[in-house]
């Protein structure tokens, strides 16, 4: 298991974990520090060196995009450090009900432990936190208006004025649903307010 730091931009870090068992199948996963804020936590697989670079970037909170283990699976380990955290209610529920997932992503990622501790939250701005349903029904999108970067699980990546770069849709994704994303990312990036106009997209308080 590898953990490295890489600079996007003044401001904004990729945290890039990969393990053996995820190359093996193409995958790799990210978190992305924006300034002092921590979006997702990694897998499960990953926890002591997540632990070790938190420990390290001393992010002031986390926010969650989903509840899925590649994105959730050290929230249970950051919150028993005290670190506050944002995310949708349908996913601490799910991480509070622990339900089982397919072998393939255990043996990739892990299983999150049970989420036990309460979640102490925190104000994100300047960011702002959206509800983005579609990869998942409890799926959250960071809009940082000053960068106009949109950061998202499992959908868009970073959106700018200039480019979007994407993460490979899920076979469950409904690929309309996630043109129609990229479409309203690319038309909302050059402006400064969150996306909080599409018609399925609200904020999250």
């Amino acid at each position: 298991m590898s953990l490295s730091r890489e600079t996007v931009e003044a401001g904004v870090q990729r945290l890039r974990m990969r393990n053996w068992r995820g190359t093996a199948v193409g995958y790799e996963v990210s978190a992305y520090l924006l300034d002092d804020v921590l979006v997702d936590t990694g897998f499960a697989h990953a926890r002591a060196s997540m632990l070790e670079a938190v420990d390290a970037l001393r992010p002031r909170g986390v926010i969650v995009t989903h509840s899925h283990e590649d994105h959730a699976g050290n929230v249970p380990a950051l919150a028993a450090t005290g670190l506050p955290m944002v995310m949708h209610d349908a996913c601490e529920a799910e991480l509070r009900a622990h339900p089982s997932i397919r072998l393939y992503r255990r043996v990739v990622w892990g299983r999150t432990p049970t989420l036990g501790q309460a979640i102490e939250p925190f104000d994100a701005s300047p960011l702002a936190v959206v509800a983005a349903p579609g990869h998942s029904g409890d799926h959250l999108v960071v809009w940082d208006a000053e960068r106009r970067i949109l950061v998202s699980g499992s959908r868009v990546v970073t959106a700018t004025a200039a480019e979007i770069f994407i993460a490979k849709p899920w076979a469950t994704d409904d690929i309309r649903d996630v043109l129609d994303q990229l479409q309203r990312a690319r038309a909302r990036a050059s402006r400064t307010e969150p996306p909080s106009g599409w018609d399925d997209i609200t904020p999250v308080e």
